[in-house]
């Protein structure tokens, strides 16, 4: 883990510790199509709903979310897209840590 994505990983954390989610992992998990091949650094288990007590919540979906520094390769983007259109059973993001600026969903 590089030290943006282990600073993404706090905040995280930091939704796990709250019951906002359920886990997270680090490359936890691998998508393949074609020939292409997809590890999004984060894959995050989430609850259906946050409103319930703990031990009543449900797992409801599962979140693929990719980590960026100040720059952005177009071909981490096709990848990201590519995964996002052949894959819609999940739910994609792309943050970006931007200097001065903090966290900007990008996708």
């Amino acid at each position: 883990m590089n030290k943006t994505e282990a600073q993404f990983a706090l905040m995280l954390e930091a939704q796990k510790r709250a019951g906002e989610i359920l886990r997270y992992e680090f490359e936890g998990i691998a998508l393949r199509w074609a020939d292409m091949r997809y590890t999004p650094d984060f894959v995050v288990f989430e609850y259906y709903d946050n409103e319930l007590p703990m031990h009543q919540r449900q797992q409801s979906g599962i979140k693929l979310i990719e980590v960026k520094g100040a720059h952005i390769w177009d071909r981490d983007i096709v990848r990201f897209k590519g995964a996002r259109a052949y894959w819609p059973e999940f739910a994609f993001e792309m943050w970006q840590l931007k200097k001065g600026h903090g966290w900007n969903r990008k996708f």
